[in-house]
């Protein structure tokens, strides 16, 4: 799904960081009218305490035009990207029985 996002649709943006020719975290989204939809935000679990994280996100806050709407969504047991998120987003579906393993995911903007 993310292969066809990244090479399916020319409105989208990708920020990383980049250390050593390595990437330890990167986050892609795309903008379509005026809304924003994240579509992966991933950090090497190597630098989850180095605030990576925030800095990506920081990032694409700073690109948002303040007419626009934000959209995502999480699966309903990542508690770390939904402690991030929580600061700003609130859920306003869950998906039930999503993802192919049986888990839900959650609607957030």
């Amino acid at each position: 799904m993310l292969k066809i996002e990244l090479f399916g649709t020319k409105n989208f943006k990708t920020l990383t960081i980049e250390e050593n020719n390595l990437t330890p975290g990167y986050f892609i989204y795309r903008k379509l009218l005026i809304d924003y939809y994240i579509l992966n935000f991933e950090v090497s679990t190597l630098r989850h305490k180095q605030n990576i994280r925030s800095i990506l996100f920081k990032y694409f806050t700073n690109d948002v035009e303040k007419i626009s709407t934000v959209f995502l969504e999480v699966r309903k047991s990542n508690f770390i990207a939904i402690n991030i998120y929580k600061n700003g987003f609130k859920v306003y579906d869950e998906r039930k029985k999503y993802y192919k393993d049986g888990s839900s995911s959650l609607l957030m903007n």
